[in-house]
């Protein structure tokens, strides 16, 4: 996907909701899926907030290592995520946490309640996986924690 098709997608949301409407992806089918129940979610998500906030404010004891996984688009990054995910005992932000950005980490433990499924998936769809419980790229968090030094995207081409 070029630059173009990047800003194109935030200027046209319906092109880029039939382009993947008619792919035949399974893994675009997911996404929009996800989109629809994230915003379906949010009143639960403000409500998790209040639990989120209380677990925030105990003091983490356990540091873990993190391994951040970043390269061009295309580069194979989310096979690489997605092979971390599905045989080492590593956790990682995942589709589920994902719709609710307000209560990652509250989700985060409900995920852990759900069964697992004993086969990876290893489809995607530029980045996005198919399962629930498939690993995510976590733009909600880095956007959480970086919404004040991202810049919005231009509607020039250069």
């Amino acid at each position: 996907m070029s630059r173009e098709d990047d800003l194109n997608n935030f200027i046209d949301p319906i092109g880029l909701i039939r382009r993947m409407l008619t792919s035949g992806n399974k893994a675009a089918y997911a996404a929009l899926l996800r989109e629809g129940l994230r915003l379906g979610a949010i009143p639960f998500d403000f409500g998790l907030k209040y639990f989120e906030e209380r677990r925030l404010t105990k003091e983490v004891t356990v540091q873990h290592p993190q391994v951040l996984i970043v390269g061009a688009p295309r580069s194979g990054t989310t096979l690489v995520y997605q092979a971390l995910a599905a045989f080492l005992n590593v956790s990682c932000p995942t589709n589920l946490t994902a719709m609710f950005p307000k209560s990652s980490l509250t989700a985060a433990r409900l995920h852990s309640r759900l069964p697992t499924s004993q086969r990876p998936d290893f489809s995607n769809f530029y980045g996005q996986t198919t399962r629930l419980n498939g690993p995510n790229d976590a733009f909600h968090l880095w956007y959480a924690s970086l919404a004040r030094q991202r810049p919005l995207p231009s509607r020039r081409f250069h």
